[in-house]
């Protein structure tokens, strides 16, 4: 197939190589520059600006889009989240539309169980602009996944706090959903070589928690690894991100990715996501609890 990326980021860029490894044509557009890998056709461009996607071939088969608004306001959310659905769906109207948006369109809170027969119903503000976006992607050919908090290598800001135990009592006890970069990657792959699905689709693991609980494994597992002399002083080492470890390239800036601002959406309203529509697809998750996927990283960040 003839796929187009919108928003070559955090998940969009590891996604284009995975879909060219399986023989899709892959194009992108991205703000920024970019050498170019080998395996993609990349544009420069806006995808809120008509001439840019004017500019780009219009027989693609799907069209994945993965648009990060750089802050969390209104403003912002509007003209990139509303203004690239109008734009995308308007230049490609019969490509099928994988639009790739938030959990946080969910108005629900006090412990609520949210799956994919849930209405999202956030009456205002951001989340308001987000499901706004989604309708306006959905006006043609079309499937809306709605991650939960992205984590994963170089995005380890909540497995740090984890780690300190600076969690407030409130926090401890709120409910959060995680999905991991790979699982997210992999399920977005999954849903193009599903040309027929459409709706909306809820990408979070299979484990929704609190952070307290969370927070209590982390510490638990820091001391378990840590070294003997460190136990002798009381002591576990501090987790440091990727970039700062000896050797370690510096992170690039996640200029596309799900929507911005989803996983502190996520710490302030508690609910559990379950992703039951994706799991009884036949999706297998190789991340399917933040165990999983953290005990992982603080392995891989090398400061145990």
């Amino acid at each position: 197939m003839k796929i187009l990326i919108v928003g070559l980021g955090y998940v969009g860029l590891p996604l284009a190589g995975g879909l060219a490894r399986h023989g899709h044509e892959v194009h992108a557009l991205r703000r920024t520059p970019l050498e170019t890998p080998s395996f993609l056709h990349l544009h420069s461009g806006d995808a809120t600006d008509p001439a840019a996607l004017r500019r780009l071939d219009a027989d693609f088969d799907q069209v994945l889009v993965l648009l990060s608004a750089g802050e969390r306001s209104e403003a912002a959310y509007e003209r990139t989240y509303l203004g690239g659905a109008t734009a995308v769906r308007q230049a490609f109207p019969a490509a099928r539309l994988i639009w790739v948006s938030s959990t946080a369109v969910y108005d629900a809170a006090d412990d609520a169980l949210i799956d994919d027969d849930t209405r999202a119903t956030a009456p205002t503000g951001t989340s308001a602009v987000l499901l706004r976006a989604e309708a306006a992607a959905a006006s043609g050919p079309h499937l809306i996944v709605r991650p939960s908090g992205i984590y994963g290598p170089e995005r380890t800001t909540l497995l740090r706090r984890l780690a300190r135990g600076d969690l407030t009592p409130a926090e401890r006890a709120t409910w959060t959903n995680r999905i991991h970069q790979s699982d997210l990657v992999r399920a977005l792959a999954f849903c193009v070589d599903r040309p027929d699905l459409s709706g909306t689709l809820l990408a979070s693991d299979q484990e929704p928690a609190r952070l307290g609980d969370m927070q209590d494994w982390v510490q638990a597992e820091l001391a378990r690894r840590a070294p003997p002399h460190a136990h002798a002083a009381g002591g576990v080492p501090a987790v440091a991100t990727a970039a700062a470890s000896p050797g370690a390239a510096a992170a690039p800036p996640p200029v596309s990715s799900a929507p911005s601002g989803g996983s502190r959406a996520e710490a302030r309203k508690s609910r559990r996501i379950i992703a039951s529509r994706l799991t009884a697809l036949g999706f297998t998750w190789r991340y399917p609890s933040y165990r999983d996927g953290y005990g992982e990283l603080l392995g891989a960040l090398g400061q145990l």
